[in-house]
């Protein structure tokens, strides 16, 4: 089994578009400012483009549970902007970003002449994911580290996205969003090796304004992963730049475009 924190790396790594950028519509809203905040910057959001912040907890079980969802009237999100990172391919005007900072390296993404990522990577390539694709859509990936190497299998309904993460063929964790009428991620559930007492079993996605500004993690007893949680920050573009927890801070650069 690959260790949780190469698994978490894997699974929220960034890289550099080899080819020339398209022009894609920023996605708009009825409201007339971009919200703000953080898989990346810790509290709450308003209204402010730049500004990272933590959509409350009110804000996360109205997604859960309510009737109405927070996204009615949002542009639609694409299935084939879900995957392979939930955010950067589909907010701002910018096919995906061309490189990933974390605090230990920087990733660089590759794409192909249809602006897909193919291909993301650091310095060395001592970590390398690569990205297949059916009739536009992501299946598979795969992530190596070394001589360790994992499998990332995706499948797609009309309402839910589910990918399921294999080493050596056996599946360590798998995981199931539910999709809301505008293809907006709302919960995930996560099931396999890689959950227990200590891993989050569920997350709830959190928005503001068409833009999603936080992921809320939960334990199998229902309590909040604070550890977990995760907060998204754009800039005035609508572009995702960042995204942060106590465990993952990635800043997401665009500059090639």
């Amino acid at each position: 089994m690959l260790p949780r924190k190469f698994a978490l790396t894997l699974l929220l790594l960034l890289p550099e578009a080899l080819f020339s950028c398209s022009s894609e519509s920023t996605p708009t809203t009825n409201e007339p400012s971009v919200a703000g905040s953080a898989n990346a910057g810790m509290s709450s959001v308003a209204g402010s483009s730049s500004s990272g912040g933590a959509g409350s907890q009110g804000g996360a079980s109205t997604t859960l549970g309510g009737t109405t969802s927070v996204t009615q009237g949002c542009p639609t999100w694409p299935q084939a902007k879900l995957t392979p990172i939930v955010g950067p391919f589909f907010y701002g005007p910018n096919p995906g970003p061309c490189a990933t900072t974390t605090p230990d390296t920087v990733f660089t993404f590759s794409y192909d002449s249809s602006n897909r990522v193919i291909r993301q990577a650091n310095s060395d390539n001592s970590i390398v994911i690569t990205y297949t694709y059916s009739q536009g859509i992501l299946v598979s990936e795969v992530q190596t580290k070394g001589t360790q190497q994992a499998t990332t299998t995706y499948q797609y309904a009309a309402n839910t996205m589910s990918y399921a993460v294999a080493s050596g063929g056996t599946i360590m964790t798998q995981y199931t969003y539910t999709l809301d009428a505008q293809g907006y991620p709302q919960t995930v559930a996560a099931t396999g090796t890689n959950t227990g007492p200590a891993f989050p079993t569920r997350y709830v996605y959190v928005y503001d304004k068409c833009h999603l500004v936080e992921r809320v993690a939960y334990l199998s007893d229902n309590t909040e992963s604070a550890a977990d949680d995760m907060y998204y920050t754009f800039d005035s573009a609508g572009r995702l730049i960042e995204r942060k927890s106590t465990m993952v801070d990635e800043v997401y650069d665009y500059s090639c475009w």
